[in-house]
């Protein structure tokens, strides 16, 4: 549907119900966009964007830290439910000669956002769309406990 434009009164004319009908429709079509983009907005604004860092990974760690931290172990509670999509990793350097885990867990259990950090790999990259609630408890497993030798540093996890 497209916008009729119909002509301007003054105060006290009376409106012709062709006329009438032509704004009444254009209202209508106008409720049904405000209701779609109300949806839309309710969709998108239950992404956040979550990001937690390490300053260092050593082989053989494995600890949940606290989403939306640096370095804190431990988890966060969310104040807003919402969900996830993504999550992206990038380090400054990785010597470790093992493949690491990273995992977002929820109340402490493993959830399908999972991403493997290929040994030496600076980046990483896993989709999946993860819900919570409100109250929920947040935090990145990572888990380097394969690797017998080497580091990460500057661990910066972001999640989305």
């Amino acid at each position: 549907m497209s916008f009729q434009t119909v002509p301007r009164h003054a105060p006290a004319d009376v409106i012709k119900s062709s006329e009438w009908n032509i704004i009444a429709d254009d209202l209508d079509y106008l409720n049904d966009q405000v209701e779609s983009l109300k949806e839309t907005l309710n969709e998108t604004s239950k992404r956040q964007l979550m990001i937690t860092c390490m300053s260092t990974i050593n082989a053989g760690d494995a600890k949940e830290y606290a989403v939306g931290c640096k370095d804190l172990e431990g988890r966060t509670p969310m104040p807003l439910a919402g969900k996830t999509a993504k999550m992206r990793v990038k380090c400054s350097s990785n010597s470790l000669d093992a493949d690491i885990t990273i995992t977002l867990r929820i109340n402490g259990s493993d959830t399908s956002l999972t991403l493997t950090l290929s040994a030496g790999s600076p980046t990483g990259e896993a989709e999946a769309e993860i819900l919570y609630s409100e109250g929920d408890e947040l935090s990145i497993y990572v888990d380097a406990s394969g690797a017998s030798s080497g580091s990460i540093t500057n661990l910066v996890i972001a999640i989305y």
